[in-house]
């Protein structure tokens, strides 16, 4: 095998596809050790310890993409009616929020143009501006409460 200064040697130089194949090969393994060599400096503990367990979930990864991963079906499909649910729930939830509080009937988050009559359109509206929301919403019940009161206000102005 012939040596080639891949400083000076553009690939039309090399006519053989495997000769090729075999400097970029060579190129992208310098590369990445010479990343490594800047990087592996500017660990701390912390990083270091991710680093390393990154580095060892790499043989069961790698045994798992070979072998595949057992699947309980039944379960799967358990949780994955359970999600349908939650979001129906979540959405019969937001479309009650939307129209009671905002007015704006038959809301599908889905759509990009429901979104923006929702944030654009309707959020000048004067019932946003009376609705004085927590900065951190919590989901606690005499939290909804007193957001129900305070949208009945903002409705009576």
């Amino acid at each position: 095998m012939r040596i080639i200064n891949t400083a000076e040697v553009t690939p039309d130089d090399i006519p053989s596809q495997w000769e090729r194949d075999q400097v970029y090969n060579g190129l992208d393994c310098c590369v990445t050790s010479e990343v490594l060599n800047v990087l592996l400096p500017q660990l701390d503990n912390h990083t270091s310890a991710t680093y390393k367990f990154s580095k060892e979930l790499q043989g069961p990864a790698l045994e798992m993409r070979l072998r595949g991963v057992r699947v309980d079906l039944a379960r799967k499909a358990e949780v994955i009616d359970e999600f349908y649910e939650k979001i129906e729930t979540l959405e019969r939830n937001l479309d009650r929020i939307v129209f009671e509080g905002v007015g704006l009937p038959h809301f599908n988050w889905r759509s990009n143009p429901d979104l923006h009559t929702l944030f654009y359109d309707r959020k000048h509206s004067r019932r946003w501006k009376h609705i004085r929301l927590p900065s951190r919403l919590s989901l606690t019940c005499s939290r909804c409460e007193t957001l129900r009161r305070r949208l009945a206000y903002s409705k009576r102005r």
